[in-house]
C-alpha cells in the first residue's frame, strides 16, 4: 500500500496581486521532508471554483537552482479550474521532483483551501 502525507495550505485574499493571482511554492521548508526521496507523486486540489478560479503547476526537478521551475503540461495544455480538477503530478515519464510551485488566477475575495496529498508508492 502506498503511503500518503496531505498537507493543507490557506492562502489569504488580501494577499493577492494586482492580477488577482496567488502563488505558493511548496518544498521541504513548508511540507517537512524533500519530496524526491521516495514521494514521487502529488495530488492537487482546493476549495470551490468561486474562490480559487484557476490554477497551474509547475515544478522543480530534483537537484535544479532554486528559481527554476519547468510547467506541469496538464490535459490539453489548459489550467486547472480549482474546485472541479484535481491534479495529479508525477508520472512515470516525468522527472523526480523536489518542488512544486503553484499560482491561482482569478483569485476572488475568499482564502483559497489548497490541499497536497505527497504520495511513496514504495511504502
Amino acid at each position: 500500500m502506498a503511503g500518503v502525507k496531505v498537507r493543507r495550505f490557506t492562502l489569504k485574499a488580501v494577499d493577492k496581486n494586482a492580477q488577482d493571482e496567488l502563488s505558493i511554492t511548496l518544498d521541504s521548508s513548508n511540507i517537512g521532508f524533500n519530496p524526491s526521496q521516495g514521494y514521487r507523486k502529488a495530488q492537487i486540489a482546493c476549495n470551490e471554483y468561486d474562490a480559487a478560479g484557476e490554477f497551474k503547476v509547475d515544478f522543480r526537478p530534483a537537484g535544479a537552482d532554486s528559481d527554476f521551475f519547468l510547467p506541469f503540461i496538464s490535459q490539453e495544455g489548459q489550467l486547472a479550474e480549482a474546485g472541479v480538477d484535481t491534479v495529479l503530478i508525477g508520472r512515470d515519464i516525468d522527472p523526480l521532483f523536489d518542488a512544486l510551485k503553484i499560482t491561482f488566477q482569478g483569485v476572488a475575495a475568499t482564502d483559497v483551501e489548497l490541499y497536497v496529498g505527497f504520495i511513496n508508492e514504495n511504502d
